[in-house]
């Protein structure tokens, strides 16, 4: 059982992730963005804010940055395709940089979304103690550089902090 009431879902996506399993399907990274961006152009509630052209292109690209990896054969650990949450921080850091390039040269909303979207990843995995210490480190000060770059970025755009909120929401939920 995956669901429960007191599991977080970044919880719940980890421990599908690891499910026993004797064969796969796998996704790229940047065609499950693709299907999200799909996913969010089909979202109408008078609970979400207005899902525009930037923000729908920004679900789309929230992923690009692993690019990089989904080009050949799957990386594997006894067997088993690597979960995005067992790759090592340093090629995380490189996959999310570069998502957030892609998607930061498409609108700075994008560049919103996609920044908080892995932050919050970050954050999560600090919290349950992932990392090493130097790689919890490493994720800190992407933590605190982007948090930095948020608030540049947030100058640049009128939406209310609430609504970049729940867009990220969005991003995460498609």
């Amino acid at each position: 059982r995956v669901c429960s009431s007191d599991l977080s879902a970044w919880a719940a996506v980890e421990r599908s992730q690891r499910q026993p399993a004797t064969d796969w399907w796998l996704v790229a990274q940047p065609d499950h963005a693709a299907l999200a961006g799909d996913l969010a152009c089909l979202l109408s509630s008078p609970y979400l804010p207005t899902l525009d052209e930037h923000v729908i292109e920004a679900v789309r690209l929230h992923d690009e940055g692993w690019n990089w990896f989904d080009r050949g054969e799957p990386a594997t650990r006894d067997g088993r395709p690597l979960s995005f949450f067992d790759f090592p921080t340093e090629d995380t850091l490189r996959a999310w940089n570069g998502s957030i390039e892609r998607a930061q040269e498409s609108s700075a909303i994008g560049g919103i979304l996609v920044r908080e979207h892995f932050c919050r990843i970050g954050r999560y995995a600090v919290q349950e103690h992932r990392y090493p210490p130097d790689d919890e480190s490493r994720m800190q000060e992407f933590l605190s550089r982007e948090t930095g770059h948020q608030a540049c970025l947030l100058r640049e755009q009128r939406r209310p902090l609430e609504e970049i909120s729940t867009l990220v929401h969005v991003l995460q939920l498609c």
